[in-house]
């Protein structure tokens, strides 16, 4: 399955550089038409670069969370086991997006399949995330936290990975709010990734 994710991952990239330089009318390789589907073919690949390069990391699984009762643990304490899907967001992250991801969640998975996800949010005050938790009706276990140290973070994006038994990280994906069905998709791959998990 991770050599099928890779792959997939991989082929994008090679369709990414294809599909920015194009052909114009006269046949001449063109580059300032399309210059939003070019740009937004740019960050695509931005993005595949960052997912592939974290891909693997190992979390500190010492590293301190809090609840939103504000109580104090480390990430072993609780994800005890492997095959997790964590969705790690901030609360300076694009709202619309982390609505329609909650959304996407809400409205393709049953409540067993909901148990396996976790959340790792960044507030600065802890009763924004309070509210937001409210509003949203969220379910699952939800953790403030700094950061988790890795790049990924830096692109300001919310995003989903498997958090594995040795707290290594696979299968990062970054939603976004145009396309709910590569969200559905992917958690179909993941579901299905961590069901051979537990076998």
């Amino acid at each position: 399955m991770k050599k099928s994710f890779a792959i997939f991952i991989i082929v994008s990239l090679m369709l990414g550089s294809f599909l920015s330089v194009h052909p114009d009318k006269n046949g001449r390789m063109s580059y300032n038409s399309y210059s939003l589907e070019k740009e937004i073919l740019y960050l695509l690949r931005e993005e595949q670069f960052e997912l592939l390069g974290n891909e693997g990391s190992v979390l500190d699984s010492n590293k301190i969370i809090y609840d939103v009762n504000n109580k104090e643990y480390t990430l072993s304490n609780v994800i005890k086991e492997g095959g997790r899907i964590i969705i790690r967001y901030s609360e300076l992250n694009c709202n619309v997006c982390i609505d329609s991801l909650f959304s996407c969640i809400d409205n393709h998975l049953n409540k067993k399949e909901k148990q396996q996800i976790h959340i790792l949010a960044s507030y600065h005050n802890r009763n924004d995330l309070l509210i937001f938790k409210r509003i949203n009706n969220l379910s699952y276990p939800i953790y403030r936290i700094d950061s988790l140290g890795i790049s990924l973070e830096n692109l300001n994006e919310p995003f989903i990975f498997v958090l594995n038994k040795d707290y290594s990280i696979s299968h990062l994906f970054i939603p976004h709010k145009e396309r709910p069905q590569d969200t559905r998709r992917y958690l179909n791959i993941v579901l299905s990734y961590i069901e051979t998990m537990h076998l």
